[in-house]
This record gives structure tokens, sequence and C-alpha cells, in this order.
């Protein structure tokens, strides 16, 4: 079975498995550290994000860089703040 890494419940409950692994890599520019970004929103998630960050905390976005510079595993329309735009819920 392969793990989740996000599921939305019924009610709406966005869940996050924020394990990464490895969590530190290191590319010819130095060191990579993998973070989990939640977008809130009127308390609610809007977007989920998996990002590198550089050894000076900020987000990698150089394409020819040894690990993805972010991926998105969430979005919600600011409009509709009700149901997921972009993700099929997972019943418990």
């Amino acid at each position: 079975m392969q793990r989740q890494r996000l599921c939305v419940d019924t009610a709406g409950t966005v869940y996050l498995n924020a394990a990464c692994v490895p969590r530190i890599v290191k590319t010819n520019q130095g060191l990579r550290r993998n973070f989990s970004l939640v977008t809130l929103q009127d308390q609610q998630v809007t977007e989920v994000k998996l990002v590198w960050l550089d050894e000076t905390f900020t987000i990698v976005t150089d394409p020819s860089e040894r690990v993805a510079t972010s991926e998105t595993l969430y979005t919600k329309s600011a409009n509709d703040l009700t149901a997921p735009a972009h993700y099929t819920p997972s019943v418990f």
C-alpha cells in the first residue's frame, strides 16, 4: 500500500502527512531542506505545498537543482471555501 501524503475527509478536513525522506539533501549549490507549507484563509486550508529551501531559507526556484522546486498537493479556490478545487477526497 502506497503512503498517502494528503487526504480530505467527507467533512472537508485536510490531513497532511508532512514526512519527506530525505528531508535534507546535498546539492552542488549547497544543502536543501524540505518543508510543508499550509495556507489558511477564513480558518480553512486553501493550499498545501511541499517546498525545498536553501541555506538562507529561501524557496528554491531553480529548475536545474537536483531536487524538485515545489509541489502543490492541494488547492482550493478563495471564492469556493466549501470544496477542494484540485483534490479528490478520500472517504474515511
